[in-house]
């Protein structure tokens, strides 16, 4: 069997994600328009999959590291 499907065998049909946008600017703004972010998530979503979290954050290493 091709590697690609074995891994399709084996491999969970459905996982869950999360999706972040890391932009100083995006997150100063507060209710900046994310398109990257929206269209990450529609794609998990109508892909089958689940996403658990999803936000924008600064880019701050604490920050990312507290969130995920």
């Amino acid at each position: 069997m091709k590697t690609h499907k074995q891994h399709r065998v084996v491999s969970p049909k459905k996982i869950a994600i999360a999706v972040f946008t890391i932009s100083s600017s995006r997150f100063r703004a507060k209710k900046a328009d994310n398109q990257s972010g929206t269209l990450i998530v529609n794609a998990v979503k109508n892909a089958g999959h689940d996403v658990l979290d999803y936000g924008i954050l600064d880019d701050d290493s604490k920050m990312i590291t507290t969130r995920v």
